[in-house]
């Protein structure tokens, strides 16, 4: 049980780090580099940002409290990509859109920290993933966070 419990401390020590790293990557993208879609997928800079902290407010913020509220929920399919094609155009500043996802990331943190062993093994069903436990969830909340950092963090520097 100290083991889990350590992996999971190391888990949310991940999700926190993320907050950080990424305004260090978004500090390095050049203002001309920001509506371009310079990454392989074909979306913008500005694009991923916004997905990012689309998919923290409308999905994971919403979605990780029903599976300790509710017994076993159906989980909605959330658009992968879709956000990132249809936000590209600049309404927001970037600055704005990381303190919020920061914001909405830290407030789950607060939250995943009061949750008790039994509540990490609730379980969730979604249409495209299957049956998962809130811990897988938050796995993979970490590294869908890690997949967009890192295609950030390489950009090609103008």
């Amino acid at each position: 049980m100290e083991e889990l419990f350590a992996y999971r401390q190391v888990l949310l020590a991940g999700l926190q780090s993320i907050v950080e790293q990424l305004a260090h990557a978004l500090k390095a993208i050049p203002d001309s580099a920001w509506h371009k879609p310079l990454l392989a997928h074909g979306h913008t800079p500005y694009g991923v940002l916004i997905h990012l902290r689309e998919l923290e407010a409308h999905w994971f913020a919403v979605q990780l409290p029903r599976l300790v509220h509710e017994s076993s929920p159906e989980l909605p399919a959330c658009a992968e990509q879709g956000s990132m094609d249809s936000q590209n155009q600049p309404v927001e500043q970037s600055e704005d859109i990381l303190e919020e996802f920061s914001r909405l990331r830290n407030q789950e943190l607060i939250w995943l920290r009061t949750l008790t062993p039994s509540d990490w093994s609730r379980i969730g069903r979604h249409p495209w993933y299957g049956v998962h436990t809130l811990q897988w969830w938050v796995e993979y909340q970490l590294d869908l966070s890690k997949q967009y950092l890192q295609e950030l963090a390489s950009l090609p520097r103008m």
